[in-house]
């Protein structure tokens, strides 16, 4: 096979893929939670455009977009919050394997590999939760 018809067979194959694909895309969602009380509860905040629950990243953070549904509960964490030295829990949604657990100077990171939930505390008292599922996967 020459160059050249090597080279229109990729193309072939690459034009093949790219039209029966659907669109891939970096899944990042954050949620804004505050505290209610001195009992360390938290409660949803809306913070994304047009005051939706939460807001989409995709593009590393250029677009943001509304997000207006969240992953299902299934876990309450509590912490120490690092500026307000109160304790905080915090609603997340962790899956049933094992994490790889990050410690950061004011956030927490549950790394399930492909999907990552991580927990970032605000000098205010508030807390972000983002879910993200890894480099061209959809959230």
């Amino acid at each position: 096979m020459t160059a050249t018809r090597f080279t229109v067979a990729v193309a072939a194959v690459l034009a093949l893929v790219l039209t029966t694909c659907g669109p891939a895309s970096a899944g990042r969602v954050r949620y804004h939670y505050v505290p209610v009380n001195n009992c360390g509860t938290l409660t949803l905040k809306p913070c994304g455009p047009n005051n939706a629950t939460g807001e989409y990243l995709a593009w590393f953070g250029a677009s943001r977009t509304a997000a207006t549904w969240q992953p299902h509960v299934n876990t309450q964490l509590t912490f120490r919050h690092p500026y307000t030295g109160q304790q905080v829990t915090v609603p997340v949604y962790l899956p049933a394997w094992v994490p790889k657990i990050e410690y950061r100077n004011h956030w927490v990171i549950y790394n399930y590999g492909s999907f990552a939930t991580e927990i970032h505390f605000l000098p205010d008292g508030s807390v972000d939760v983002e879910y993200t599922n890894g480099f061209l996967r959809g959230l």
